[in-house]
């Protein structure tokens, strides 16, 4: 009897040394995909960087001059309508210049943080789309790994894209929570919620969407209310560190 219950004694612990061995293992996997992910992530983020930055301080700073230069041959030419159609097309492009460097880096987050810096995306998609979007936000902001905020805001604006373009949301209410952990709550009214959408485009964005909150270890929380309003909530667990980078 003795001996029986010493083999089930021995079995137990290589089972047990089995299972904590196999869990090691898929968590190491988890965070070599992880770091990889975080890589290629940063790698882009910092190629639209550079293009941001060319674009701002060479194209624009070249539109803005020839901006200056039409301006001053206009006032000495009897053609004045037609400087004036030129004036307003390099009106037109450096304004295009400067919303795509807003898209590519957000110097609004760099200067002044993420509540400022979504409240300002959200304004720029109420203006784009004609549609109600507010925004909110509650706690005070701790000090976060830049990598890990740029991330945050990245899912946030793919959060606000998504509910905007797919879901056809007329109303969304943004909400950004500021404790130990961040929670982003994206409300909208558009009618049976994430069921109705069924397009290719919409899906690659949400397994976009999905590599994010992966790389955040964060989690997305989605409800339908009724069937008139939806509410996605993002929260993200307290952390000064990307992983990757210790």
């Amino acid at each position: 009897m003795a001996g029986e219950v010493w083999i089930i004694m021995v079995l137990a612990g290589l089972l047990l040394t089995a299972v904590y061995t196999a869990m090691r293992y898929i968590i190491n996997q988890q965070h070599k995909q992880r770091c990889m992910m975080w890589a290629t992530l940063h790698l882009a983020e910092d190629e639209k960087k550079k293009i941001a930055t060319h674009l701002h301080e060479n194209i624009g700073g070249m539109l803005s001059a020839m901006r200056m230069d039409i301006s001053a041959l206009g006032k000495n030419t009897p053609d004045g309508e037609g400087f004036l159609h030129i004036k307003q097309m390099l009106d037109d492009a450096i304004h295009s210049v400067r919303h795509i460097n807003r898209e590519m880096m957000p110097a609004t987050l760099e200067k002044f943080g993420l509540p400022h810096a979504l409240k300002e995306f959200c304004e720029s998609r109420q203006q784009a789309f004609g549609i109600n979007v507010s925004f909110y936000s509650t706690g005070q902001v701790h000090a976060t790994n830049k990598r890990i905020e740029l991330m945050l805001y990245r899912t946030a604006q793919e959060l606000l894209d998504y509910t905007i373009m797919y879901k056809k949301a007329k109303r969304i209410d943004v909400n950004l929570r500021l404790t130990d952990a961040i929670t982003v709550t994206i409300e909208d009214d558009a009618p049976g919620g994430d069921e109705q959408v069924n397009d290719s485009l919409a899906k690659r964005q949400l397994e976009s969407i999905a590599n994010r909150v992966f790389l955040l270890n964060a989690k997305l929380k989605t409800t339908t209310k009724a069937g008139t309003v939806s509410n996605m909530m993002l929260l993200v667990p307290a952390t000064k560190n990307n992983a990757c980078d210790e």
